[in-house]
């Protein structure tokens, strides 16, 4: 039987980051208008150079991150600035060498109005004893349709109520923390602001199980945790290796087998070709010799039959209904290669030929408040301003994705070649108030409108001067919005879609099914026409319906008829379909970027990559070419840029499962593309 792909809005995705400890931790609290108190925390990471960066955590009232400007540590003073929500701040202090203390005051300035406050930090150590309080461990599975993820929640109880992490097993045991929790006997919630997660779940203390619904971006699960214990210790006991061809594409596989204390084994997948290491798998030892792996995140399962000698396993590796022969050979421990992660070189890395200044602007109309970066050359005055703009998902202000921050990385850039840089974290993400569920990309357009407003009544950055850059969905928002304000100074589109997000959808799934190797021509068609009938439907239904995954099913059945014996739906399409019935799919499945682009009127720049198989530029820049030629702007510029993904890297097939495995973030040369078309129309 042939299996009908499943499919995804690949517009753009985004994936959790982590920062690292600090070298060094000081608490301090300061005392203003009589007896209100702010408390922080500062990070301080020492440099090869010995100089110092920082970041500054307000703990309460406000709970806000702030990276520091300028450090300055030294055995004998301390000092630093910063600029949030349009003050200016500085810390000056003296070591105490009795009390180990630094001490100094803070002076605050906002416009005419300058004050100062005594404030002091203490240093935490390591050696400081712990508090032994009993940590509970909570195990659970989440089925996301297109992988099953096992996840444990520890929660500890603390003088505030609970402190909590959220551990994503099967994703490398990546940590997530909480931004708030709220448990009572009866029931448990917590939020995770920079994934956009919310979780509310009953607790059954008898049946020691948590049973609720754990949401992501829009997305609703089923999540039921129980109470267990942590994980016991294991021992590496085996290794095997081998490599998997899989319609074109090979894989290079290792699995690291594992042993504890009962006797129980779980193993390790490393994909060294996808840069992919360290995935759990289930392992089962049948008597007959036959070896079942499983791997959750993928939801692929091996199985194979163990040679007399113990030394080769024979098997078939079943993903997404395609099946392909893996053989797996046992190598010693010695032989055992190394996981290891791709590098990630474009990360930006201090000292920075800019200042840094974190913020907070306002978006009245929808009542939220945005987390944002400003980096501004220290040798400009009022130089001009890029305003980046993220494509489709909730993401942060670095636009995260497989380890990367493109955004980071185009700003560093940029800033480093006299451009200033604004970016912010979306509305309910990170830092950012305001909750990204339900929001469509209207809404989203009028919190770069709100930036705009923000960067105006600033005095660093010219106010005559802000160009807007969008990326993949902020390719659509760009020229939306610069269709409608005559204060947009130029408009960078990257990667922007060109026609309604239905043609989008149906055009990315044939090409990303191709580049797989993994489905035939037939597999596609009816791919295709069972997308049309998603969409169809779509159509038919003016608002979001509950019933809309079931009416889907049944008028499926409809449409493949006969040929149902021939094809089946791998269960992963159930979550595809529902992402289909939300608000902000419903917009961009309508909206025609022609018009918008058709009005903008200021100096333009598109650039998408020959090998983009999320935004075909076959099926986009055609219209894009054409709208921008009815609009009589007479600066456009359009470039297709050979060899390059929908990430702007160098790829080999532009498919989405090689953005891990490349360490590039952004190819240089659609760098120097941006800041040389800025500069050469807004340098000073």
């Amino acid at each position: 039987m042939k299996t009908i792909l499943s499919f995804a809005i690949l517009i753009f995705a985004c994936c959790p980051t982590f920062a690292q400890n600090a070298a060094e931790t000081w608490n301090g609290a300061m005392t203003y208008e009589g007896d209100k108190e702010i408390r922080m925390r500062l990070e301080l990471n020492p440099k090869a150079n010995g100089k110092f960066s920082g970041k500054l955590v307000y703990l309460e009232p406000a709970n806000a991150e702030i990276v520091l400007d300028e450090v300055v540590r030294d055995a004998a003073s301390l000092s630093f600035e910063f600029e949030y929500e349009k003050s200016f701040n500085k810390f000056d202090g003296k070591l105490d060498a009795n009390s180990g203390k630094f001490s100094g005051i803070f002076m605050t300035a906002k416009g005419v109005v300058s004050a100062g406050f005594p404030l002091e930090f203490t240093k935490t150590t390591a050696d400081e004893p712990a508090v032994d309080e009993p940590t509970e461990i909570w195990k659970g599975v989440l089925d996301a349709g297109i992988a099953k993820l096992r996840l444990q929640l520890e929660m500890t109880p603390d003088a505030d109520g609970w402190k909590a992490k959220l551990i994503s097993i099967d994703q490398g045991n990546a940590e997530m923390v909480p931004d708030s929790i709220t448990r009572d006997e009866d029931s448990l919630s917590f939020e995770i602001r920079k994934l956009a997660v919310k979780y509310e779940g009953k607790i059954d203390a008898e049946a020691g199980t948590i049973e609720g619904t754990f949401v992501q971006a829009g997305q609703s699960m089923p999540l039921k945790f129980e109470k267990g214990e942590k994980a016991k210790p294991t021992t590496h006991i085996q290794t095997w290796q081998g490599t998997m061809d899989a319609g074109g594409r090979k894989f290079d596989f290792q699995f690291r087998v594992f042993q504890d204390e009962d006797e129980k084994l779980s193993a390790k997948l490393d994909s060294y070709s996808e840069r992919i290491f360290g995935l759990s798998c289930t392992v089962e030892h049948g008597a007959d010799g036959t070896i079942t792996v499983e791997v959750p995140i993928s939801k692929a399962l091996y199985v194979g039959t163990l040679s007399d000698d113990m030394q080769t396993i024979d098997g078939k590796w079943k993903q997404a209904g395609g099946e392909f022969d893996l053989k797996l050979t046992q190598v010693s421990l010695d032989e055992t290669r190394p996981p290891k992660a791709p590098e990630r070189p474009q990360t930006p890395k201090g000292p920075f030929p800019y200042r840094v200044r974190e913020m907070i602007f306002e978006n009245s109309a929808a009542d939220i408040k945005l987390a944002a970066t400003l980096t501004v050359p220290k040798e400009k005055d009022k130089p001009p301003v890029a305003i980046l703009i993220n494509g489709s998902g909730p993401q942060d202000r670095d636009e995260s994705i497989a380890d990367h921050k493109p955004f980071w990385v185009v700003a560093d850039h940029l800033s480093r070649n006299g451009i200033a840089v604004f970016r912010y974290d979306e509305r309910g993400v990170g830092r950012s108030t305001g909750t990204f569920e339900g929001a469509t990309s209207a809404d989203l357009a009028t919190d770069v409108e709100a930036a705009i407003d923000y960067l105006k009544g600033r005095r660093d950055v010219d106010p005559t001067r802000i160009i807007l850059i969008g990326h993949s969905e902020g390719g659509l928002l760009a020229p939306m919005i610069a269709a409608r304000r005559d204060d947009v100074a130029g408009v960078v589109l990257l990667a922007p879609p060109g026609v309604n997000g239905v043609k989008v959808v149906i055009n990315q799934s044939r090409l990303i099914a191709e580049a797989s190797g993994t489905a035939d021509e037939e597999e596609l068609q009816m791919q295709e026409k069972i997308l049309e009938l998603a969409f169809e439907l779509l159509k038919s239904q003016p608002e979001t319906n509950d019933d809309f995954y079931e009416q889907f099913e049944a008028k499926t059945a409809e449409v493949m008829g006969e040929d149902a014996e021939k094809f089946e739906l791998v269960p992963e399409i159930e979550v595809a379909v529902r992402q289909l019935d939300t608000p902000w799919f419903r917009y961009f499945a309508k909206y025609e970027p022609g018009p918008a682009l058709e009005k903008t009127k200021c100096p333009t720049l598109v650039l998408i990559g020959e090998k983009d198989l999320q935004v075909d530029p076959k099926l986009n820049l055609p219209p894009i070419k054409a709208a921008l030629a009815k609009s009589g702007n007479q600066d456009v510029t359009i470039e297709q840029l050979s060899g390059l993904n929908h990430l702007f890297q160098t790829c080999e097939s532009g498919s989405p499962s090689e953005y891990m495995a490349i360490e590039q973030t952004f190819a240089p040369k659609a760098l120097k593309e941006i800041s040389q078309w800025i500069n050469k129309r807004f340098a000073d």
